[in-house]
């Protein structure tokens, strides 16, 4: 779940890029371009600019299993966000 959650965001993060030139450091402005986080699912924006972002997820029962989603690497892995 955690990496179709990942995965979504990801291709609004692209989408938002066609915009603005950029990628969205706040989360919830990925919804206008068709991000809607599910159910019981936490995800923040821990960086963004105009070359690339990472977001990390986690389920809100289980805060131990984290995902996180690098622009540079393009696939969901464990963890958090480098850096």
């Amino acid at each position: 779940m955690l990496m179709s959650e990942l995965r979504n965001a990801a291709v609004a993060q692209e989408g938002y890029f066609t915009d603005w030139g950029y990628y969205a450091t706040d989360i919830n402005d990925l919804s206008s371009f068709g991000y809607e986080p599910s159910a019981n699912m936490n995800m923040h924006v821990a960086a963004g600019d105009s070359t690339s972002y990472c977001m990390e997820a986690f389920h809100a029962e289980n805060h131990n299993l984290v995902m996180f989603f690098d622009s540079t690497v393009g696939e969901p892995e464990t963890g958090s966000c480098p850096g």
